[in-house]
């Protein structure tokens, strides 16, 4: 049987100082001379039989998986060739080959072939060797890649899976006031008053530390997605709760997780020439959110389950994605404390409900305007007057964004938050928008009303109760 020397050079983003090296793998001798500068480095085994090149060239590349998995660093092949020998060549490596490097920049540190990982299993040897492959995606420019690379080792164990994830630690007299409403699932945001041992929840309006407060079911292929879908769907169903806050309770309650704005005292200092004035006022004060207090058959507790029935969908229509996606916006508008905020988001949340995601791009303003008074008013003199509002209100909407502007009047907030909850409220408690079970419906109704003139009636939360709405 000829024998044979085979010689693979590669390339990494660390390079070993000493001048040769030699260790074993897979059944291989690997015989190794570290690229120092501008040189590659070159692995050669000694082939008993030159047939067993393609197993051999296969098992180096998985000695340079093996590296890569351990050192967390680019090994990159670049290429190999074979040339004859003889059996007393056996302990003379050969390293007559060479490529040019493929990565710019190198660390110097030594190779360590100690407790290399060589699994047996096909899919562990594929999921090391995909690893590399991610690693060796080098260039910032195909960071693309390299994710694709690391997220099809997840697709060899599995595709989907299922992840649960727990929230809140009470670290705050805020932290996750949120308690399950008799109509929840039990996927939901759910909380009841016992002790914090395995399967329970802390009570929410006795906060301790270390308490569970919400548990949230979810499916993904990670712990790191897991607790991302976790905390997006907990999000959500605060942020209803939020846009709620203030129609059941005055003053507005709240719902925030751990980090988010807290009850803080604060101290302002007030100088004039002769005298020094304190000033103390809490800042984001609110009552926790109670569902003790939603009660009765009224239109307001009609529009809070009608968004729980949304929330317990686990597959809600295009429309129903529309009215969620905008009470998010405005839930997060009602519990935000600095002004410029809150104002562009409850004119988000009013965009994400009137403007179509269907490439709408023309005539914005114009858009958002007619669309919000149809849906807003009845008679066509006080749509004039909302439509007016509604332009204002985008072009301060568009100050801020494009021009940094800072300041905006207790008008203009209140004016936005009334018409952004309105618009809201009217979605879910009038006919027909209660009846829509399509976002094409929605659509067709605003294009009847433009071509006819004619509205639906009117209906805010004041109207509803008599309360703040």
């Amino acid at each position: 049987m000829p024998c044979a020397w085979l010689v693979m050079v590669f390339d990494s983003d660390e390079q070993d100082p000493r001048d040769y090296l030699k260790t074993e793998y897979g059944g291989l001798t690997l015989h190794i001379k570290p690229g120092h500068g501008d040189e590659v480095s070159r692995v050669s085994p000694f082939l008993e039989d030159s047939a067993n090149f393609a197993e051999a060239h296969l098992t180096i590349n998985r000695f340079l998986s093996a590296m890569a998995w351990k050192e967390g660093k680019a090994f990159a092949s670049l290429g190999a060739m074979s040339s004859g020998a003889s059996p007393t060549d056996r302990d003379k490596p050969r390293f007559n080959y060479g490529e040019g490097r493929v990565f710019r920049y190198a660390v110097i540190s030594r190779f360590d072939f100690e407790h290399l990982q060589n699994p047996p299993n096909d899919k562990q040897k594929l999921a090391l060797a995909l690893y590399r492959e991610g690693l060796n995606s080098y260039s910032y420019d195909v960071q693309f890649y390299r994710f694709l690379s690391f997220f099809k080792i997840l697709n060899i164990k599995f595709s989907t899976g299922k992840a649960q994830i727990a929230e809140g630690t009470a670290e705050e007299s805020q932290a996750s006031s949120a308690s399950k409403s008799p109509t929840e699932k039990t996927d939901e945001v759910t909380s009841t008053p016992s002790s914090p041992t395995k399967g329970n929840f802390g009570n929410p309006f006795v906060p301790t530390k270390g308490h569970i407060y919400g548990n949230v079911s979810v499916e993904a292929t990670d712990l790191d997605a897991a607790k991302v879908l976790a905390e997006r769907k907990l999000r959500l169903r605060l942020d209803a709760l939020n846009y709620f806050g203030d129609f059941f309770t005055l003053p507005s309650s709240r719902v925030t997780l751990p980090g988010d704005a807290t009850l803080s005292d604060v101290k302002s200092f007030i100088y004039s020439q002769t005298t020094k004035h304190t000033v103390n006022e809490f800042a984001n004060f609110s009552l926790p959110f109670s569902f003790a207090s939603i009660g009765g058959s009224g239109q307001k507790v009609s529009a809070f389950e009608r968004v729980n029935s949304m929330l317990a969908n686990p597959n809600p229509s295009a429309l129903e994605d529309r009215i969620l996606s905008s009470l998010q916006w405005a839930g997060r508008a009602s519990i935000e404390s600095r002004r410029e905020e809150a104002f562009l988001l409850f004119c988000i949340s009013l965009e994400a409900l009137l403007l179509s995601r269907r490439g709408q791009n023309i005539e914005i303003t114009q858009t958002f305007s007619l669309r919000g008074a149809h849906l807003l008013v009845k008679d066509a003199a006080h749509r004039r007057e909302v439509f007016d509002d509604l332009k204002y209100l985008y072009g301060i909407r568009s100050n801020i964004v494009h021009s940094g502007r800072t300041r905006v009047a207790d008008a203009d907030l209140s004016k936005i938050r009334w018409l952004a909850k309105t618009a809201l409220f009217i979605m879910l408690v009038r006919e027909p928008f209660s009846l829509m079970k399509e976002e094409e419906e929605f659509e067709a109704w605003f294009q009847a009303q433009l071509l006819a003139g004619t509205t639906s009636v009117s209906t805010s939360p004041q109207d509803a109760t008599g309360q703040g709405g």
